[in-house]
């Protein structure tokens, strides 16, 4: 993830040099901005969603993503155990 200069908040890419799509996070609005490219280079117009509406219209829940984010945690703390066992 790196800051978007354009939306001023994190983005995520997916996809490679011919085609995907970015979202940004801004979280002083709370609101994903989508949008992607294909051809290496052509835009393709992007929206903006509340996250609410996003993860509603997904069906994802707040347990999923207490479920999600605790696993998560749970993965990173045990890769910084490994990290101090191996020194």
């Amino acid at each position: 993830m790196e800051t978007s200069p354009r939306w001023r908040g994190r983005t995520l890419y997916l996809g490679n040099a011919s085609a995907g799509i970015d979202m940004a996070y801004i979280k002083s609005r709370k609101v994903l901005c989508i949008s992607g490219w294909f051809d290496h280079m052509v835009g393709v117009e992007g929206g903006e969603i509340p996250l609410s509406e996003f993860l509603t219209g997904l069906g994802i829940t707040l347990k999923d993503c207490v479920k999600a984010m605790n696993k998560e945690a749970s993965m990173t703390q045990e890769l910084a155990v490994q990290r101090r066992v191996r020194r």
